[in-house]
C-alpha cells in the first residue's frame, strides 16, 4: 500500500504451512527515518494479503474465512463464505483453503482463491458473493493457487493457471490448464478454458536427474503462479518444481499477449475458451533458482521478481511491446540472496508467494519486497530489493545470467533489510 511517500505491507505470519495466526503492517519505504515500529494486528491464520486504495487489507484465511483489516485498525473483521464448509486445494507439496487474494480498486471487489473455486467479496457492504466454480473441463480441476488478475485497459479479469494434486489418487496430478474468468459483471461472471491447454502446456520436456543416478523426462505440467504487465498486457506463468526434478529442474515460464487474444462462448463449458496468437514457453538457462515459482510484476519499467523459495533469486527484463510476434523475456539474471541482518540464512517464502513489486514514490525505482521464510512466529526480515540495479551490477565471466559472486548486494545498495518483529 502505498500512501504519499510512504510504503506499507502487510506481513502474514501463518501460511499454508505455518499455524501462526496475525500479521504485521510494516512500513519499508518513508520520506525520512527511521521507519516506525511495525504495527501487530490480530487476524485469523491468513495465506496472502493485499491492500485495497481506501487502505483496507484483504487477506485469504487458512481455514477459508476471508479477513479484512480496516485502514489503521489493529484488528481485522472475520467473513465466513457461505455454503459450509470449504474444501481444500491440494498441489504438489501442501494443501490450502484459503490462498490467493486479489483486490479490483475499479469495482471495489476482492476475490480469495478457495477449494470451493472464487469467492467475490464486495467492499462497500462486506457482501460475499456466490462461488465461481471451476468449468470442470480437466478431472480434479481447481482454481489457481495463485492466480493474477488484470485490470488493464478496464478489464476484470481472473487469470488461474493451476493443476491440481488428488490425495484420492496417490496425490496424482490433474491435467494443467488455464482459465479466464471475466466478472465484468461480478453477478454473472464468464470463464473461458484456454483452448488446448494440456497441448501447450505439456509441449516443453526436459530430461532431469531424479537425484538416484538416473534421469526422468518432466513436462511443465504444473501451472502455478500467475502475474500481468498492466503496461503491455502481457501475462506470466511460472510453474511449480516437480519432485522428479527438484535437484535438477527447469527455470521455464509462460507467456501470453493478451493484446492477441480472442475469446470464443459456446454453448458448453468446454467451448467457451480462449487462446492468444503470441503465447510460447521460454526457458530461463543460467539461472540457480532451483526452479522459477513465484514471481510479481512492476509493470512501470517492465521488470520481474522471481524466486525458488531458497536464498537464489531473480530480475527479469520482460518485454515492452506487444500486440504482434511472440513475446520474450530479453535479459534475466540471478543471485543469493545474503544472510539477514540476524546471521541467518535466506530460505524464501513457502505457498502462497511471498513476493511484492512496487514503484518508489521517493526514488521512481522499481523495487521488490521479499518475505523471509520464519518458523513458528512468522519471518523476522524483509529483503528490498533494487530490481534494475540487479540487472544492471556486473555479471559473472563464466555466467552471463548469474551476478558477479564478489559482489555485496548491501553494500552496493541492491539489497537492504527491514525488520519485521
Amino acid at each position: 500500500m502505498i500512501l504519499g511517500t510512504t510504503v506499507t505491507v502487510t506481513v502474514p505470519f501463518g501460511s499454508d504451512v505455518n499455524s501462526t495466526h496475525g500479521a504485521e503492517q510494516v512500513v519499508i519505504e518513508a520520506a525520512s527515518s527511521p521507519l516506525p515500529t511495525p504495527t501487530v494486528i490480530s487476524t485469523d491464520r491468513v495465506n496472502s494479503c493485499t491492500p485495497a486504495k481506501t487502505g483496507e487489507v484483504v487477506c485469504s484465511g487458512q481455514g477459508g474465512t476471508i479477513d479484512l483489516i480496516p485502514f489503521g485498525a489493529t484488528s481485522s473483521t472475520f467473513i465466513t463464505p457461505p455454503g459450509g464448509p470449504i474444501a481444500d486445494i491440494n498441489y504438489d507439496d501442501g494443501d490450502c483453503m484459503g490462498c490467493g487474494a486479489m483486490v479490483d480498486d475499479m469495482l471495489s471487489l476482492g476475490v480469495i482463491a478457495t477449494g470451493n473455486g472464487f469467492f467475490p467479496l464486495n467492499l462497500t457492504n462486506n457482501a460475499v458473493g456466490s462461488v465461481i466454480p471451476t468449468n470442470t473441463v480437466n478431472a480434479d480441476e481447481a482454481v489457481g493457487v495463485n492466480f493474477g488478475y488484470d485490470m488493464a485497459n478496464g478489464h476484470h479479469r481472473i487469470l488461474s493457471a493451476n493443476y491440481t494434486a488428488n490425495p484420492a489418487m496417490n496425490f496424482a496430478s490433474s491435467p494443467p490448464h488455464f482459465q479466464i474468468i471475466d466478472l465484468s459483471t461480478p453477478a454473472t461472471p464468464v470463464t473461458y478454458e484456454l483452448a488446448n491447454d494440456q497441448a501447450f502446456f505439456l509441449q516443453a520436456s526436459h530430461t532431469c536427474s531424479n537425484g538416484m543416478g538416473g534421469t526422468v523426462v518432466q513436462s511443465d505440467s504444473m501451472p502455478e503462479t500467475t502475474a500481468i504487465d498492466t503496461v503491455t498486457n502481457i501475462v506470466y506463468v511460472t510453474f511449480h518444481t516437480p519432485s522428479a526434478c527438484f535437484l535438477d529442474p527447469p527455470n521455464d515460464i509462460a507467456l501470453f499477449d493478451m493484446n492477441q487474444a480472442t475469446f470464443t462462448k459456446g454453448g458448453t463449458a468446454a467451448t467457451t475458451t480462449w487462446t492468444s496468437a503470441g503465447m510460447t514457453i521460454q526457458s530461463l538457462t543460467g539461472m540457480n533458482l532451483n526452479g522459477v515459482d513465484p514471481i510479481s510484476v512492476e509493470p512501470t519499467n517492465d521488470l520481474a521478481i522471481v524466486s525458488g523459495s531458497f536464498p537464489p533469486f531473480g530480475v527479469l527484463q520482460l518485454p515492452s511491446t506487444s500486440g504482434t510476434g511472440t513475446p520474450a523475456i530479453s535479459d534475466w539474471v540471478s543471485a543469493s540472496m545474503p544472510n539477514d541482518p540476524s546471521g541467518a540464512a535466506w530460505n524464501g517464502w513457502p505457498e502462497p508467494n511471498g513476493l511484492a513489486t512496487y514503484f518508489s514514490p521517493n526514488t521512481s525505482k522499481s523495487m521488490a519486497v521479499m518475505m523471509n521464510s520464519g518458523i513458528g512466529a512468522g519471518p523476522t526480515y524483509l529483503a528490498i530489493v533494487d530490481m534494475k540495479a540487479l540487472l544492471n551490477a556486473q555479471r559473472d565471466l563464466s555466467n552471463s545470467h548469474r551476478i558477479d559472486g564478489t559482489i555485496n548486494l548491501q553494500t552496493t545498495g541492491i539489497v537492504s533489510f527491514v525488520k519485521v518483529q
